[in-house]
């Protein structure tokens, strides 16, 4: 089972880890996230999910054969809402339940690696994936 969920676009990419991913989406429904649910990438991407039995719109990483797309809106509505829970976050009336994870390694990690794998939703996080969900769609997947 891979750990860390890649997200990549023409703003470049950003990756954390799979608990992250889904702590970071709760925080989001919790201050007005209605998802629009996800896309295949492409028409390849369509085409190996229906070899697949069919593509599932949610929002669970898979492998990069069956990668998942955020469209342009569903992403600007996701950071509208994170937007909102990072102010609470800061005035202390919003609190995100985080829970102790192990830590991922790998042998051939560099430190920026080492440190967006394993760093949870603090603020700093949260100003990082807000500004990366406003440049628009993303694709995702686990980083094998």
């Amino acid at each position: 089972m891979a750990f860390i969920v890649e997200m990549t676009s023409k703003a470049g990419v950003f990756t954390c880890s799979a608990f992250t991913w889904e702590e970071l989406l709760k925080p989001g429904e919790e201050h007005g996230w209605k998802s629009l649910g996800t896309v295949p990438p492409d028409k390849r991407g369509e085409e190996d999910w229906a070899n697949a039995g069919g593509f599932e719109n949610n929002y669970k990483p898979e492998e990069w054969l069956y990668a998942k797309q955020i469209l342009a809106e569903d992403a600007e509505r996701l950071a509208v809402a994170l937007a909102k829970a990072l102010e609470q976050i800061e005035a202390g009336t919003f609190a995100v339940e985080s829970f102790k994870h192990p830590t991922l390694i790998r042998e051939d990690m560099t430190a920026e690696e080492y440190a967006s794998a394993n760093r949870g939703i603090s603020s700093e996080f949260l100003k990082d994936f807000i500004a990366y969900l406003r440049q628009g769609s993303f694709v995702f997947a686990w980083d094998d």
